[in-house]
């Protein structure tokens, strides 16, 4: 008996939480780098593509409070992997930007999930793209709706 058969948002939270499981494991299994930590130097390299990195903008990206975020930052530059600037002219706002330590560390990691998400997907016998297009849409849908939580993406309290 499935469990989760006729639940499929349960389903989804189920798969979701046991990826992000077995990636803390992978990772750690191969250094000091943790999921959380992986998440965070990619989340910053991504956004540094459209500019200067602030924390406040990590923090609203990894669905982190401003403290957390700050603990997490903290612990990446004393790892040597993110450098923290202060940005003259702005007051007490910071940038944030990967080290060459830090990259390669999101470069190995990268490689490292998607070979095992990529065998995940062959043993299920499902392709990238049928997965791809549903859940690149239902990203864009929650981006939109700049929603947090389950009553926001389904439109109640709207």
């Amino acid at each position: 008996m499935d469990p989760y058969a006729g639940e499929p948002a349960h389903q989804l939270h189920a798969l979701v939480s046991r990826l992000d499981r077995r990636a803390d494991q992978r990772l750690r299994e191969h250094g000091d780098l943790t999921y959380q930590r992986f998440l965070a130097l990619l989340t910053a390299r991504r956004l540094a593509e459209a500019g200067p990195v602030t924390q406040r903008a990590l923090a609203d990206r990894l669905g982190m409070t401003e403290a957390g975020a700050s603990r997490l930052v903290g612990s990446l530059r004393e790892a040597g992997w993110l450098d923290v600037r202060h940005e003259p002219g702005t007051g007490n706002r910071r940038s944030l930007a990967l080290t060459t330590a830090g990259s390669d560390q999101v470069d190995h990691a990268l490689k490292l999930l998607e070979g095992s998400f990529a065998a995940l997907l062959d043993a299920a016998g499902v392709t990238t793209e049928e997965l791809v297009g549903p859940v690149g849409r239902l990203l864009a849908v929650m981006d939109d709706l700049g929603a947090p939580g389950p009553a926001t993406a389904t439109g109640a309290g709207r």
